[in-house]
């Protein structure tokens, strides 16, 4: 006033609490994150301080960030790439995996992204992390079980057959045939709630009402 400086006014953008959480969970997992920005020097070097961010990029015009992302690209790196507004929607299509935010992102960033954040939270992204290697991880195992029994079980076989020796797998009499009860098929197993010969188990199960256990089947 005057000719004076009477006072001054600060605006800045708050960083969230769980983003310094989120990065050092990412970078647990061995993933590095990097932030490309059209702030200024000063203030981007800042936020990378507090953020312990691994790179960053300052004063990038929004037609730049594309590039930005292809040169990273060329280090043979997988991108996962953030972006809310207008002049971020090409860098999330040229992105392997772009991702918008859904409350306060633009139509044009939503439409050209991959995935889209519904409460706009970084940390959403480490958790959805963690919940797809986790689920990757048990369908690996479940893969290699399969895999491996099946495998034993088939050269069981296949040696009986070329030794000449009797089949080493065969189902037992009065086991096939018999369905689970609620279940669509039938299953390997011998009803052990009657005593006695096969024989004496079937005349038993003729007698039983209707819907307590049934048998897929012809009979004598």
């Amino acid at each position: 006033i005057d000719g004076q400086v009477e006072g001054a006014l600060l605006l800045s953008d708050l960083i969230r609490p769980e983003s310094r959480e989120a990065v050092s969970g990412l970078k647990k997992m061995g993933i590095s994150t990097i932030m490309i920005t059209g702030d200024r020097s000063e203030v981007a070097e800042w936020v990378a301080k507090e953020l312990n961010l691994d790179q960053y990029f300052a004063e990038v015009l929004p037609g730049e960030k594309a590039e930005k992302i292809k040169q990273i690209q060329k280090e043979g790196l997988v991108v996962a790439m953030t972006g809310d507004g207008v002049n971020d929607a090409p860098a999330l299509k040229e992105a392997h995996i772009g991702v918008a935010m859904g409350k306060n992102g633009t139509d044009v960033s939503r439409s050209v992204a991959d995935l889209t954040l519904i409460d706009d939270n970084f940390a959403t992204i480490v958790a959805a992390i963690e919940e797809g290697r986790g689920i990757y991880e048990n369908i690996r195992k479940t893969v290699i079980f399969l895999v491996s029994s099946n495998v034993a079980e088939v050269a069981i076989v296949f040696f009986g057959v070329m030794l000449g020796l009797p089949l080493p797998l065969l189902p037992e009499a009065g086991e096939v045939g018999r369905p689970r009860r609620g279940g669509l098929g039938p299953v390997l197993r011998r009803d052990r709630r009657h005593g006695g010969s096969d024989a004496e188990r079937d005349r038993q199960e003729r007698a039983e009402p209707h819907g307590s256990s049934f048998y897929s089947g012809a009979r004598p």
